[in-house]
């Protein structure tokens, strides 16, 4: 899909003619609300959302100049369908000449040690085979990561958009010391009941050290929280309560802001941005949705937003 470039005019009221531009505004205020309701549309039937909002998109006839640049910012796990993407962009006869790709992976944590992350997203591509650039900027104190992930127990949260960042995906957790981040799983990933594995991805996510490692084991029973399973660690059962007390988020302008200014910082003169599409149904109204999304690609000129269905597209097995 193309991002309605001019969706502001189509709210703006002519003072002057009170009655009829009334009626005239009703009218295209619908018109936003028809384009954000068919995006609820897609997600709601698990399809992939693709937005371009750009100005000067190449063409098929054209071929991008060497020192060309995609950028990914990578926020959370999509299922690693914006890496898709990208790369097989990068690969198209317009690109491949002498395009680069760089990911920029977004740290929203404290606790996430630059070059642990580094580290595993470097890893993860090698195994791919994606030729990237790996670069880790900091994003503290913006919960952007609330804005493209929903929580589990969120009743307005179509399924399969992500839940997890991008350290929770390869498993990064705080170790005994400040600044000991150890990787806890592999890079392969699995799921049990609709959650993230926690343990290594060549074992069941009911595996323990007293049980052997096999796919057929029996998974035992787990208690419950709002009906979503989870195992018996204290700090995984710690963090679902404390998240549970948390408010729903809405879409922050002020947390847009940032990440636009994040990205015109690193990525002004890139060929091409693609990011997350921010979850549509923490907006209050549509507009605050189309206001978001144009104020966190402010002054880009060449945009693909993704939103993926849940299922991983890329996977270290064979």
């Amino acid at each position: 899909m193309s991002w309605v470039t001019d969706w502001k005019k189509l709210l703006t009221q002519d003072e002057d003619d009170s009655a009829a531009a009334f009626s005239e505004n009703d009218n295209k205020a619908r018109t936003v609300d028809d384009y954000a309701n068919t995006l609820k549309g897609l997600i709601n039937m698990r399809r992939v959302v693709c937005i371009l909002k750009g100005l000067s998109f190449p063409q098929s006839r054209d071929k991008m100049p060497r020192g060309s640049t995609i950028d990914i910012y990578w926020v959370v796990d999509d299922g690693g369908i914006c890496l898709l993407m990208s790369y097989i962009l990068s690969r198209s006869t317009v690109w491949r000449a002498g395009v680069k790709i760089r990911v920029f992976v977004v740290l929203t944590d404290a606790d996430e040690n630059p070059q642990v992350v580094e580290h595993a997203v470097v890893d993860f591509l090698q195994q791919m085979r994606i030729d990237a650039v790996v670069i880790t900027v900091d994003l503290q104190n913006a919960s952007l990561q609330d804005d493209f992930r929903a929580d589990p127990w969120d009743k307005n949260c179509p399924s399969g958009v992500p839940t997890l960042t991008v350290c929770e995906k390869f498993g990064l957790k705080k170790g005994g010391d400040d600044d000991d981040l150890t990787v806890a799983s592999s890079l392969a990933s699995y799921t049990y009941g609709g959650l993230p594995s926690p343990c290594n991805g060549s074992k069941p996510f009911w595996h323990n050290s007293c049980m052997p490692c096999t796919l057929e084991s029996t998974p035992p029973t787990f208690p419950t929280v709002n009906n979503m399973p989870f195992d018996n660690n204290h700090e995984r059962g710690s963090m679902m309560r404390q998240r549970q007390k948390q408010q729903p988020r809405c879409l922050s302008l002020g947390t847009a802001k940032k990440f636009n200014n994040l990205i015109r910082r690193h990525s002004s003169p890139a060929s091409l941005v693609v990011t997350h599409l921010p979850l549509l149904h923490k907006a209050s109204e549509s507009v605050d949705f189309m206001e978001y999304v144009e104020t966190m690609m402010n002054h880009m000129n060449n945009v693909l937003l993704i939103l993926g269905t849940g299922v991983e597209y890329l996977t270290t097995v064979a």
